[in-house]
């Protein structure tokens, strides 16, 4: 069984260390789940982007789950929406579940975040760097208003980018989130993103 931290206010500050003089590491959104591996005065230890940090109780439910991969019903898309994009991702969801690899370029046996959009990409021919900062400068930055399934939102911290996911429309993201979760669907404003970016017709 997992521990999860379920997020109940609007953003959650995830920290370097279990006290609220400690720098921000990521903010996260309403409703995000997080993995529990400890807890500290009142402070739970959580991995969010393959960072360890801490977020404080007050302001996270706290449940036991099983580590099931999520189960994606059915998607809806807008009006417009190509064929290669709706195609693109069904076929990343097929990944869900999957393990998180630090430098991983397999699909099935492990990815990190840029190894998982570089290599969903490159089977619609579409060439990215293995590195998140770099993908970016490969595509079109568009306005997350603008999204539509199959371009990538970029995360990070002080304009740095740092991890990187795929949007399925719906308001998420699928993404190879970290070594306790792997490759999961998340809420695609789970942070605020640095920028998105546009790869398909």
């Amino acid at each position: 069984m997992l521990t999860v931290a379920k997020v109940k206010t609007a953003t959650l500050r995830v920290r370097e260390d279990a006290t609220t003089e400690s720098s921000i590491l990521a903010l996260v959104g309403d409703g995000e789940e997080l993995v529990v591996s400890g807890e500290k005065d009142g402070w739970y230890e959580v991995e969010v982007d393959n960072l360890t940090g801490y977020v404080s109780g007050e302001f996270v439910e706290i449940s036991l789950m099983l580590p099931t991969a999520l189960t994606i019903k059915e998607l809806r898309y807008g009006n417009g929406v190509s064929d290669v994009r709706v195609d693109l991702v069904q076929y990343a969801l097929q990944f869900v579940g999957n393990r998180y690899v630090w430098g991983g370029t397999s699909l099935t046996r492990g990815v990190d975040c840029s190894g998982f959009t570089m290599k969903v990409y490159e089977h619609y021919g579409v060439r990215l760097p293995h590195h998140s900062g770099s993908q970016p400068s490969y595509g079109t930055r568009i306005k997350s208003s603008e999204a539509r399934p199959g371009d990538l939102f970029f995360y990070g911290s002080g304009g740095r980018i740092g991890h990187v996911g795929i949007y399925i429309g719906n308001g998420q993201i699928v993404h190879a989130s970290g070594v306790r979760t792997g490759i999961k669907v998340s809420n695609a404003f789970y942070r605020t993103p640095i920028c998105v970016v546009s790869y398909l017709p």
